[in-house]
């Protein structure tokens, strides 16, 4: 804790459900010092969450590892998991849920609501502005693209913490134009406690798909990346800030299986993950 705090006369109490008590010892405080005090504790500790929901999206069959690995991870830290399936489910069923979830449920300011996809991006090469990524394979019908003003149109009414995690080629397209939807302010109803984005790689560029980092696996670079700081981590992790990082250009000897050779060497592999952070997101 640093000096500031305790100069402010602020005690701190951690009770038996890992809940912060504040003190406020000297009352002399205006209440926007109180306030800029009690932002900077929840920077130093976890805040609890009273609900935590999420939806994990297998866009392609060739996932169900991203899909276990992500599932057992959130199991443990006691999200409430909804699985939509390649062959089971469509881009209807997914946003329908998400629709459900923004209306119905109980969402508190710091409720946490995570959305997860892995499966492929795609650049609609008749207009290279539109990006997305594929609900059902590599079908690349209206049907089953889903592009990041779509996702934004079904998440922006769900309260609380929000956080959107794209394991794709092309994904960081996702925190780009979600964050200007985001920050653009046009609907006052959209309004959030936090919102993260968090994407394998550039736009631009292809993510990686490895057997190797996990034998006997077949996991995304970001979501191995994910897995490996989880593991790592023995406290709470928040995923606007923490460092993740994904997989290595040795583990793929054939980058061409990701996109047709004639179009490979105008998209190359990349290793950066691309996030944008809007507050903190406490798993």
């Amino acid at each position: 804790m640093d000096q500031e705090l305790l100069n402010n006369g602020i005690g701190i109490v951690v009770g038996s459900l890992g809940m912060l008590e504040l003190s406020v010892l000297a009352y002399t405080m205006g209440k926007e010092d109180i306030k800029r005090t009690i932002d900077k504790v929840q920077d130093y500790f976890w805040r609890p969450i009273s609900g935590k929901k999420a939806i994990l999206i297998e866009g392609d069959n060739s996932r169900s590892d991203d899909i276990n690995i992500m599932d057992d991870l959130l199991k443990g830290y006691g999200y409430d998991r909804k699985k939509f399936g390649q062959s089971v489910s469509t881009k209807k069923d997914c946003l329908e849920y998400i629709d459900h979830i923004a209306s119905t449920l109980n969402q508190s300011d710091n409720s946490n609501t995570l959305i997860y996809f892995t499966g492929h991006g795609f650049i609609r090469y008749k207009d290279k502005a539109s990006i997305g990524i594929l609900l059902n394979g590599k079908d690349t019908s209206d049907e089953n693209y889903l592009t990041p003003k779509e996702l934004w149109d079904h998440i922006k009414h769900i309260k609380g913490n929000t956080a959107v995690i794209i394991d794709s080629c092309h994904s960081g397209t996702f925190p780009y134009q979600l964050s200007n939807l985001f920050e653009s302010k046009t609907d006052p109803s959209a309004e959030k406690e936090s919102f993260i984005v968090l994407a394998s790689c550039p736009a631009l560029n292809l993510s990686l798909m490895s057997k190797d980092y996990i034998p006997g696996l077949n996991l995304g670079a970001l979501t191995y990346g994910i897995y490996r700081s989880l593991k790592c981590n023995k406290g709470s992790f928040n995923l606007s800030s923490e460092v993740i990082h994904v997989g290595n250009e040795v583990h793929r000897s054939n980058p061409s299986r990701i996109l047709p050779p004639s179009v490979t060497a105008e998209y190359k592999l990349s290793f950066e993950p691309e996030r944008f952070s809007a507050g903190n997101f406490y798993l």
